[in-house]
């Protein structure tokens, strides 16, 4: 290492710092983690100093990469001997007693640092946990398994594993308060990108790290093996540059991987994306993605702790012209761990590994696929003796850990299980495709029947198995080719696909029971009458999974044309509406069905107007099957046993069927909405507690007046539904919704009896007797007199005092003032005199005061608000900012007017405490 400093000051480590290239990232770094290691927090600010003139420097990612360190790793003595070794010489001269003193200070600041450094754990764990968590729910809400993005064809690729954004979203990571945050839609995505412009936006970039993926990006989830999603790769689309590889920051990376499932003898491990999906298609067999070479070592580490026969082939890159070809010495060192095999790819002759080639997607773009196939495919070969290292396993323990901040790192995870490839290992000659395929001649796709699997495949699988050199010359050969028929090779593919009897039918049970939504990873189940994933499908028909898969019988829609069509408007071909019709028949017999409407007219209060009204609601929607009601009715008391939940629920659910659902604080609170899909008629009981009547109120208006939602079903892929559901909130809290003064959304009523006993038994004997057919045909016959979606509820004191119970203080006053009801007059009034005001208003009836700007601020969208204004004052001219209400009086100069007022509000004031003064304006 050279030259050891003894007991180092930060003056000696700013004379040194000034030798190294602030420029160069992992200087950069592990200066950091040098300096930290003997000076702590302390030394923050020196380090800073130097690498603040860092090229791609950001405060935030400063604070990040310091916190990240854990000590230990990189000492002080690595930044001395890299300057010692450009230059540097101590010029210091330090006696004995300076020596003693200057090791005394370091071993008390140690001691200090051994806090600092368990703080730093803490927060770099806790930050991995939220990263991880934000990653998870981007998974499961906000990624499609379809789409596009440029590096795909560039690399040559199949996207085997990767998701999609569905539409744009930034993933806001704030190190200051620990946090996640996802901004989602195109709109909000503009409007932040805006704010990062602003001085308040530039200030949060000084804490705050933002991952941006948008359209053209593709999105690879980082997994623990047990399946966790820890982290995300982002892949970005190409432009004038390269693509990017980013990650989230500050979240896991070692420990994480992508997995391709397949089928075959071994399983290969490699570093990248491209280059697994590389080998899984030349190959079919599984692939686990590490995310650089040193996740090739870490990855055979947690499998030798593991009890497994699975034999590992890693498929490292051949970094030749970088010092130690670490690609190479990474996965021999894997491969030793293992007992497995290291495998480079090798390029034609005159073609050396260099930087542009050297893994075996490279191998790809120069050789073809299959190449890539015969070379793995020989690897596999040696296997059969497996390789066992004698040699000790070298460690890798001094590096540290910086790739957890770099630009281009991040954590990684496993992808769910997927199809294994439909092809064999070794891909046939020219020859060998004359004997074994045919075209089908009278299939419209003119798809290619194989005579050795008996399957029925397209010829694209064919082209990229055989590679397109083969096909070509194979489809061109009218002598050699074989050419069949449908009718002559469906009785085969049939007769194979029921050999075996699984899940209750085999294959032809499968191909009546499931219809594939495409694009999707889910089917639907005609049986059931459900969506079903596609991995659960696999388990339940596991022996003719593969054969429903590729059977040319098999069921398919369009993802989108699976709805729920109240209105049965939809077209029946090519869709399938999961509506199936309410389930009673209507019987006209208003007698028996007396108590019911006595029921409902009692939870009116006896008002004619609110009864009519709801009556009215309530029929539109089973007149026209499917209306979504443009409003909604609260229904609160404190009177418990009222019936609200007796004739919502009870009552409408008969009418409704499984079409009714009463539902809770659970339901709403859930990041899965599953439970909204397919309902006609919501009760939502008790629906928020007290802590989250506002944090939730979006999603309530969302409910009463969107259009469509997107259903968020856990395992499966989201689809957008029409929202049809008419809602009831019932509650037992004087204020269970927030309702502001605009808001035309709710009907709200306060049922002011109890139910009383024989109405309750009169409602049970309607409704054993046929009460809810006979309501039904009433409701039907309800005459709606130009009522629609759109009629707006009646006000009722209910609603009028829910209003006024939300309404903050400032607006309060502002009415109360501008309507004078105070000892204030509605006046021009110096804006700081107005606030003086507020202040006592709320003081005199304890209300809640805010400060003098989000005051002026809310005054400010009622009444007009001038800065600078000039106005006489005791026989002097001042200035102020004024709220200007009403006219200057004729006679009377603008000054005069308003230092008539400024003197009135000033004696005001005076009487509950000392006056301002016209200075203090």
């Amino acid at each position: 290492m050279g030259q050891v400093f003894d007991a180092p000051t930060l003056e000696s480590t700013r004379d040194a710092l000034d030798y190294l290239d602030f420029n160069d990232r992992e200087t950069w770094v592990f200066a950091c983690f040098a300096i930290k290691s003997e000076f702590g927090e302390c030394g923050f600010d020196v380090w800073e100093d130097w690498g603040g003139q860092y090229k791609n420097y950001r405060a935030a990612e400063a604070r990040a990469v310091w916190r990240s360190d854990r000590g230990g790793k990189t000492g002080i003595g690595w930044l001395f001997a890299r300057a010692v070794e450009r230059g540097y010489k101590s010029s210091r001269v330090v006696d004995a007693q300076e020596q003693a003193r200057l090791r005394a200070e370091r071993e008390a600041r140690l001691a200090v640092m051994e806090l600092e450094r368990a703080a730093d754990i803490a927060w770099s764990n806790n930050m991995a946990n939220v990263v991880a968590e934000a990653a998870a729910d981007i998974v499961a809400h906000y990624l499609a398994p379809v789409g596009r993005c440029a590096y795909i064809g560039q690399k040559n690729i199949t996207p085997y594993g990767a998701l999609f954004p569905r539409e744009p979203l930034v993933l806001i990571t704030d190190i200051k308060h620990e946090a996640c945050r996802i901004i989602s839609g195109y709109n909000a995505v503009r409007e932040y990108w805006d704010y990062r412009k602003t001085e308040a936006g530039k200030l949060a970039q000084e804490h705050e790290f933002s991952l941006n993926i948008g359209k053209g990006c593709l999105v690879l989830p980082m997994r623990t093996m047990a399946g966790d999603v820890r982290n995300l790769q982002v892949i970005t689309k190409a432009a004038k540059t390269a693509p990017k590889k980013l990650f989230i920051k500050c979240g896991q990376k070692t420990g994480t991987y992508l997995r391709i499932a397949g089928k075959g003898d071994a399983e290969l491990v490699t570093e990248g994306w491209a280059t697994a999906c590389t080998l899984h298609k030349a190959t079919g067999m599984p692939v686990w993605v590490t995310w650089d070479c040193g996740g090739l070592v870490n990855f055979a580490k947690e499998q030798a702790a593991l009890t497994t026969d699975i034999t590992f082939l890693f498929c490292g890159d051949d970094d030749a012209t970088v010092d130690g070809n670490p690609g190479k010495t990474k996965a021999e060192t894997a491969a030793q761990l293992l007992g497995g095999l290291a495998v480079l790819p090798m390029f034609p002759t005159g073609l050396p590994a260099d930087k542009d080639h050297n893994d075996f997607n490279d191998l790809q773009s120069v050789s073809g696929l299959n190449e890539v196939t015969r070379q793995v495919n020989n690897a596999v070969a040696a296997l059969t003796v497996p390789v066992v290292s004698a040699s000790p396993v070298p460690s890798f323990d001094e590096t540290p850990p910086i790739d957890v901040y770099d630009d281009y790192d991040l954590p990684a995870a496993n992808e769910p299980d997927l199809p294994p490839a439909p092809v064999l290992l070794l891909p046939p000659d020219l020859e060998g495709c004359f004997k074994r395929y045919a075209l089908i001649a009278d299939d419209s796709q003119s798809k290619i029947w194989d005579s050795h699997a008996q399957k029925i495949l397209k010829q694209k699988a064919v082209k990229d198995f055989v590679t397109p050199a083969v096909f070509k010359e194979w489809i061109n050969d009218t002598q050699q080719r074989r050419t069949t028929t449908l009718a002559s090779i469906l009785p085969l593919a049939q007769k194979k696909a029921a050999t075996v009897e699984l899940g209750g039918g085999g294959l032809r049970m499968a191909l009546e029971r499931y219809v594939y939504l495409n694009p999707s990873q889910n089917v639907w189940d005609n049986q059931e009458r459900e969506v079903v994933a596609v991995n659960d499908l696999r388990i339940a028909i596991a022996a003719d999974y593969s054969d429903w898969v590729q059977h040319p019988e098999r069921q398919e829609i369009k993802a989108s044309n699976l709805v729920f069509d109240p209105t049965q408007r939809a077209p029946a071909e090519g869709y399938i509406n999961r509506f199936t019709g309410l389930p009673l028949v209507p019987k006209r017999d208003d007698s028996a069905c007396s108590n019911i409407l006595n029921l409902l007219y009692a939870l009116c209060n006896n008002d004619d107007v609110v009864y009519h009204w709801i009556l009215r609601w309530l029929a539109y929607p089973l007149q026209n099957v499917g209306a979504k009601m443009q409003s909604a009715v609260l229904m609160h008391s404190d009177v418990h046993g009222s019936g609200k939940s007796y004739f919502f629920d009870g009552v409408m659910r008969l009418i409704y069927g499984n079409y009714c659902r009463v539902l809770g604080q659970t339901q709403l609170e859930s990041q899965y909405n599953d439970w909204q899909s397919e309902i006609l008629f919501g009760v939502f009981e008790e629906v928020l507690s007290r802590g989250q009547k506002y944090s939730h109120t979006g999603t309530i208006k969302q409910m009463v007046t969107g259009k469509n939602f997107r259903v968020e079903k856990k395992f499966m892929s989201g689809w957008e539904e029409a929202n049809h559901m008419n809602a009831v909130f019932l509650s037992n809290e004087v204020q269970p919704l927030p309702v502001e003064p605009s808001d035309r959304r709710f009907l709200v009523v306060w049922p002011e009896e109890k139910l009383i006993d024989s109405l309750k038994l009169g409602v049970d004997e309607e409704l054993n007797n046929g009460g809810a057919e006979a309501f039904l045909a009433l409701l039907l016959a309800v005459p709606l007199d130009g009522f629609t979606i759109y009629s707006e509820p009646p006000t009722t004191e209910a609603k009028q005092r829910l209003m006024d119970f939300g309404k903050p203080a400032w607006q309060i006053f502002y009415e109360e003032w501008s309507s004078n009801q105070l000892e204030y007059p509605y006046s021009p009034v110096r804006v700081r005199d107005l606030f003086k005001a507020f202040e006592r208003y709320c003081k005199d009836r304890n209300e809640h005061c805010m400060g003098q700007n989000k005051f002026t601020g809310f005054i400010r969208s009622k009444e007009r608000r001038q800065s600078d204004v000039r106005y006489e004052f005791s026989g002097n001219e001042a200035k102020a900012a004024f709220f200007i209400v009403g006219i200057c009086p004729e006679g009377k100069s603008k000054k005069q007017w308003l230092g008539a007022w400024v003197n009135k509000w000033e004696e005001l004031l005076m009487r509950n405490g000392p006056s301002m003064g016209a200075e203090a304006a």
